[in-house]
């Protein structure tokens, strides 16, 4: 089985988002409502010999990718003067999971199997 990670930006400082649409299907998680100019949050992770660059994700947008190797996917973000660090992909928590997704949200990072219940893992901080 190929896991796959789904990080998606939360954090608008205009509009408060509902995980579902009102028809209760999951479209909003793979598209941005928002506008072009709301909070930016960069980011970056790696595992051991990969490295996935670095990205940058406006309010709502998503970023995905597929789990090539069995190991612990580090990551890192930044927004605004506040910096977050968590483990997107972690043995043995996440090894039997077809896919992990992510919520950045205004107060962390919140971690979720199945987009319904949402644990917060990781907080920003700031010097």
């Amino acid at each position: 089985m190929r896991n796959s990670v789904f990080l998606q930006n939360d954090y608008s400082p205009r509009k408060k988002k509902n995980p579902k649409s009102p028809d209760g299907s999951d479209k909003e998680w793979s598209r941005s409502s928002l506008p072009s100019n709301s909070q930016t949050m960069q980011f970056s992770c790696n595992a051991e010999n990969i490295d996935l660059g670095m990205h940058v994700l406006y309010g709502g947008e998503v970023y995905n990718w597929k789990v090539e190797k069995k190991s612990t996917y580090n990551c890192a973000a930044l927004r605004k003067l506040k910096f977050a660090r968590w483990n997107a992909f972690e043995l043995p928590r996440d090894e039997n999971r077809e896919t992990v997704y992510w919520a950045a949200r205004e107060n962390g990072f919140y971690l979720s199997w199945d987009k319904a219940k949402w644990v917060r893992n990781s907080t920003w901080e700031s010097e």
